[in-house]
């Protein structure tokens, strides 16, 4: 099968099955016939790929499974009057379902190597934050920064997830978010000494704040509507504060983030963030639509990116919670998305056109710091 051809069949298919309760798929993307990275598929080697959370233990039982789900694929391309055969279509386990990946919790996490959950004196991309409005002292969450963006006024803003400082603000919630503060570090990784001190929220800001939430592209929830979303987005605006902004695009790992990456040509991938820090991977499927789980309810999102770690990457997997909002780059320095979501075995990039087309609408023409 061709790329487009492809492409346009999981456009045509891609929500109706990912959304049905009657089949047990979580997703469908474009990648290739057998598992390899997207860049290495051949020109007539793309597949539809059906995302499930696993399969049967047993082979025969798997075989027959793995049959009635192509089935189902098969009938719904034949509903919308295209063609796809069971040679066109690979099961591919994920290990669970797709979950937004801030963190929320009570239990620090251990720092990876470079130490992106500290608190840092230059600002950057990559390192934990968090909006604590609504959760502390209760209740202590954590994210990532992206990247930093200026509008035509020369304002700075921080960008990451709507999920990770919008507060997993939706479609209905009021436009206008408030003064809410954005810190670093996360409320997750505040020493006990740090806790004990700062009981309220506002001594909190008065010590860690670094931004003010300004605005968020609210996410469609499933069953609100038959909307989708193609991100998971929001920017705070930079405050006066004692920290230093001049390393805005310097990562924390691994050099600086040199522009905008033009497309889906990209290799080898990797990505910082606040919980695993730095880890590689490639992008395996493109074009990706798929349900992500909230906090107790989930949405639908298309045209993503989906990743997995190489062999080589440290960890177990190329995300955990925690890494929400966290940029990734191509192995050339530019930014290929941002991460919001992900399983075991695969993460959900937002494309970066998507992301840069969507912060159009939230701030008077934006331009990456560099």
């Amino acid at each position: 099968m061709r790329l487009q051809e492809a492409v346009d069949l999981v456009g045509l298919i891609g929500v109706d099955i990912t959304r049905s309760s009657e089949n047990p798929v979580i997703g469908v993307a474009v990648g290739g016939s057998y598992e390899q990275p997207i860049a290495e598929v051949g020109p007539t080697d793309f597949a539809v790929i059906a995302y499930v959370e696993r399969q049967p233990d047993s082979e025969a039982a798997a075989a027959r499974w793995r049959r009635d789900l192509k089935a189902v694929c098969v009938e719904a391309a034949r509903a919308n009057d295209t063609s796809l055969t069971f040679d066109d279509i690979r099961i591919v386990e994920v290990g669970d379902v797709f979950r937004a990946q801030a963190y929320t919790g009570s239990a620090h996490a251990n720092p990876p190597a470079v130490n992106t959950q500290k608190w840092f004196k230059f600002l950057r991309p990559g390192i934990g934050i968090a909006n604590p409005v609504g959760s502390y002292p209760s209740r202590l969450v954590s994210g990532t920064a992206g990247f930093y963006v200026r509008d035509d006024e020369n304002s700075v803003f921080l960008v990451s997830c709507n999920h990770v400082i919008a507060r997993e603000r939706r479609e209905g919630d009021p436009k206008e978010p408030g003064p809410e503060p954005v810190i670093q570090p996360a409320s997750m990784d505040l020493s006990g000494s740090d806790l004990d001190h700062l009981a309220t929220l506002h001594e909190l800001a008065r010590h860690f704040q670094i931004a003010e939430l300004t605005a968020f592209v609210p996410i469609q929830a499933d069953g609100s509507s038959n909307l989708t979303n193609v991100v998971d987005l929001a920017i705070a605006r930079l405050v006066e504060s004692d920290r230093d902004d001049q390393f805005l695009s310097l990562l924390p790992y691994c050099g600086r983030i040199l522009g905008e990456a033009p497309g889906y040509e990209a290799g080898l991938v990797y990505k910082v963030g606040r919980t695993t820090g730095y880890t590689e991977g490639n992008i395996y499927e493109i074009d990706a639509t798929t349900q992500t789980h909230y906090d107790g309810w989930t949405a639908t999102f298309t045209g993503q990116l989906a990743v997995r770690k190489t062999v080589d990457s440290t960890g177990l997997t190329f995300s955990e919670k925690g890494d929400s909002g966290g940029p990734v780059l191509t192995d050339t320095h530019l930014l290929a998305g941002l991460l919001f979501a992900g399983s075991p075995i695969r993460s959900l990039v937002n494309p970066i056109s998507a992301v840069m087309s969507e912060l159009r609408g939230l701030v008077g023409n934006p331009t990456i710091v560099l």
